[in-house]
């Protein structure tokens, strides 16, 4: 069963809180909060308000028909300016690596995978919330065609932010399934 992007993805624990520390001082380098930044996309407001506009919009930036290109701008506009992906996957050795990158790197590297036609549909979602930083594991179903049979099911893990006004997406990554690694009822709880 092809995955999501590569016939080699490898389990993934992901950590998105990024501190860092100056070398000689015990100061930490401060990102300045979104509206002081430059360069952020405009979003559109239905897709940034809730987790469900959200998550409607991350699915649509992704799927489309066989040689459309991808709403990149649109997608840029729901990631926080310094928003990470984790895309795990397999060196030529067969080892588990993973390859970080940003959005705009992200759809430069998938585009062989979208071209043929893609589509990810949502099929359920779990989120759990602490403050303003919220864990979304979104399970999806992938086809060619919307209404094509499935080519790949898995989960996508991501970190969000709420800052008041709008959600962020802070970082990403997905596990697709196999037959060793079945889709769960639920993502369960690691004490």
């Amino acid at each position: 069963m092809l995955n999501r992007f590569s016939p080699s993805f490898s389990a993934l624990a992901l950590s998105a809180a990024f501190f860092m520390s100056a070398a000689s001082s015990a100061q930490t380098d401060i990102v300045p909060s979104v509206s002081q930044s430059s360069g952020v996309a405009q979003a559109r407001p239905n897709d940034v308000r809730s987790i469900d506009g959200l998550m409607r919009a991350y699915y649509e930036v992704v799927s489309g028909p066989a040689g459309q290109a991808r709403d990149v701008a649109r997608d840029r506009s729901l990631h926080h300016p310094d928003a990470q992906l984790m895309v795990p996957d397999r060196d030529a050795d067969g080892r588990a690596v993973i390859r970080r990158m940003s959005v705009p790197e992200f759809h430069v590297w998938s585009a062989p995978v979208y071209a043929p036609g893609f589509y990810e549909f949502e099929t359920r979602r779990e989120v759990r919330r602490y403050g303003s930083m919220y864990h979304v594991f979104s399970y999806y179903d992938t086809r060619r065609t919307p209404d094509g049979p499935s080519i790949g099911r898995g989960i996508n893990s991501i970190q969000l932010y709420f800052d008041g006004s709008r959600f962020w997406i802070l970082s990403e990554t997905w596990e697709s399934e196999s037959a060793s690694l079945p889709l769960p009822q639920q993502v369960p709880l690691v004490d």
